[in-house]
C-alpha cells in the first residue's frame, strides 16, 4: 500500500484534525446536556461523535498506507503498533457509542463514560503519533528550525513520556531489559 501524499504533505496527519477535534467536542457536549438536559446538547453530541467517526475512519484508512511503509521490528513500528491498537480501541467504542445512541436523542452514564474512555485513548494514541513525528522522524523532510529553541516543559512531563515511552519499547531488543530507564527520555528539560 503506497504512502498518500496531497498538495506535497502526508495526507495521514491532515485527516486526524476531525477525529481530534469532534470526538472531545461531543464528550463536552454530553456534559453540557447532563448538567441542563436539554435536547439539542444530546443531539450535537450525536452529530460531533458522528463526525468524528467518519473522521476516524478516514484518518485510519490513510494512516494504514504509512503503517506498512515502517520496516518490521524497527523502533518506530513499535510505537505504530501501539498507535495502531489504541486507534481501532477508538473506533470501536465510538461505534459501540453511536449505536447506543441511535435514535434516543439523550445521554446516560455508559454513553458518557464511553465517550471519556475514548477521548483518554485518543489523547494517549495522539501522544503515541506525536512521537513517530517529532521523534522518529516519520515522513519529516528537510530540518527543523526551530530544533534549538528553549523547551518548556510541566514538573514530571519527563516521567510521563518515559512511561509511555516504555510502553512501545516493550519486547523491543536495544540492548535494554524492559522498563529500564532510558536516559535518552527521562532527563529533566527547562521547567516552567
Amino acid at each position: 500500500m503506497p504512502r498518500l501524499t496531497f498538495a506535497g504533505h502526508p495526507v495521514h496527519p491532515q485527516m486526524v484534525s476531525a477525529p481530534l477535534g469532534l470526538l472531545p467536542m461531543s464528550l463536552a457536549l454530553d456534559v453540557c446536556y447532563l448538567a441542563t438536559r436539554r435536547r439539542s446538547y444530546a443531539e450535537a453530541a450525536y452529530y460531533s461523535m458522528l463526525g468524528g467517526y467518519v473522521g476516524a475512519l478516514s484518518a485510519a484508512m490513510t494512516g494504514l498506507g504509512d503503517y506498512f511503509a515502517i520496516p518490521d521490528g524497527s523502533p518506530t513500528k513499535r510505537i505504530a503498533n501501539v498507535h495502531l491498537t489504541l486507534n481501532v480501541g477508538i473506533i470501536g467504542l465510538a461505534s459501540l457509542g453511536l449505536m447506543r445512541r441511535r435514535g434516543k436523542r439523550r445521554v446516560d452514564a455508559g454513553d458518557l463514560m464511553l465517550s471519556a474512555l475514548g477521548n483518554a485513548a485518543l489523547m494517549v494514541s495522539g501522544w503515541y503519533g506525536g512521537q513517530m513525528v517529532y521523534k522518529q522522524g516519520m515522513r519529516v523532510e528537510g530540518r527543523s528550525e526551530v530544533a534549538r529553541a528553549q523547551e518548556w516543559r510541566v514538573p514530571g512531563d519527563a516521567r510521563i513520556e518515559h512511561a509511555l515511552a516504555a510502553v512501545a519499547d516493550a519486547g523491543g531488543d536495544d540492548g535494554r531489559e524492559p522498563g529500564e530507564l532510558r536516559e535518552d527520555i527521562y532527563r529533566e528539560r527547562s521547567q516552567f
